[in-house]
């Protein structure tokens, strides 16, 4: 079978050859006719032309892909924002190539060299503890990059994020009127800065109340199927009415602890999550997350990669949006 080649496509639409290139990737679109962008789409797929991407690659110094780093894509959180991240990259003509770093940063460096061997256009980066130097030096190479989720506030590299401080410091606030009087929090044993803020945040907002208090309790990653058990044992042997998980792994550990405890929710002990999960519908009682606004994430963060591609000279942009509280049973007894 014949080979159709570009200028196929152009005596079939009857334009020129520039004008089909121009249309295949995107280009003048505010200077073409759309009855003549449309009429050199259907001789696209009426000869099944495929463009030479290796040619364009080239020609245009561009391998049209993304590189997208999820911080454990086994995770909900990761998996969504990966679904979301790679429909706005295909939107806009590029595919998205997803790695899992796992939290490992050995990993996390690993995957960012096999991304950039590929000649990835830019990258999206959920980046582990740690990692600063290493964005650092991407940032000194001129790598378009964006991080999400995570960031390094000593770092002037462009990040899409939520107010991690105000949604703990609100969802506290709500539990206290409740009638919460000791609350426990769950947080990561870890030097990432979106996480403590959560932790800042609900501590805050506790320290405000003269009635209540808390107490935090830190867990090693790794240690999360032992770790989590014992904790919530001893907040409950202390008297809490009230457990935040800051996050949903925690959540998920501390769900199966009191189901399998047969300790009632939210009638023995009230429930805060950060994140939901789909673990949360098997539970007979809705309850109460903090949601983060995860398409607005991934399309403000493909958004700003491509301003960085666009012009290497733009100054980082950090981009910090809201979170919502579900509020389903924060009340004892309804």
């Amino acid at each position: 079978m014949k080979k159709v080649l570009l200028r196929d496509v152009a005596e079939k639409a009857g334009v020129s050859i520039a004008m089909v290139s121009y249309v295949l990737n995107g280009q003048k679109t505010d200077r073409i006719n759309k009855d003549t962008a449309q009429r050199i789409r259907n001789a696209v797929e009426e000869l099944n032309y495929r463009p030479n991407f290796l040619a364009q690659s080239l020609k245009l110094k561009k391998t049209f892909s993304l590189g997208f780093i999820a911080a454990d894509i086994a995770n909900t959180f990761s998996s969504q924002l990966a679904r979301i991240i790679s429909d706005e990259a295909d939107q806009a003509g590029y595919a998205l190539i997803i790695g899992s770093s796992d939290e490992s940063k050995p990993r996390f460096e690993r995957l960012i060299n096999q991304l950039l061997n590929r000649q990835v256009d830019g990258l999206i980066l959920a980046a582990p503890e740690g990692s600063d130097e290493l964005i650092k030096a991407l940032q000194d190479r001129k790598i378009p990059l964006v991080l999400i989720d995570r960031y390094f506030p000593e770092l002037s590299v462009s990040s899409v994020s939520v107010n991690n401080y105000q949604a703990s410091f609100d969802a506290m606030s709500q539990l206290m009127k409740d009638g919460r009087k000791k609350i426990g929090i769950l947080v990561y044993d870890t030097t990432l800065h979106h996480l403590n803020e959560r932790v800042r945040g609900a501590q805050d907002s506790i320290i405000h109340s003269d009635s209540v208090s808390y107490e935090c309790h830190s867990i090693q990653e790794d240690l999360i199927e032992q770790e989590v058990p014992a904790a919530i044992a001893a907040m409950l042997n202390e008297g809490v009415d009230a457990i935040y998980f800051t996050s949903n792994k925690l959540g998920i550990a501390g769900m199966r602890y009191l189901m399998n405890h047969q300790i009632t929710v939210p009638t023995q002990v009230s429930t805060l999550f950060f994140d939901e999960t789909e673990v949360f519908d098997f539970y007979p009682s809705p309850l109460p997350f903090i949601r983060q606004p995860l398409a607005d994430m991934g399309k403000k963060a493909v958004e700003l990669l491509f301003k960085q591609m666009n012009d290497a000279t733009l100054p980082a942009e950090a981009c910090v949006l809201e979170t919502s509280l579900v509020q389903s049973h924060l009340n004892v007894d309804q």
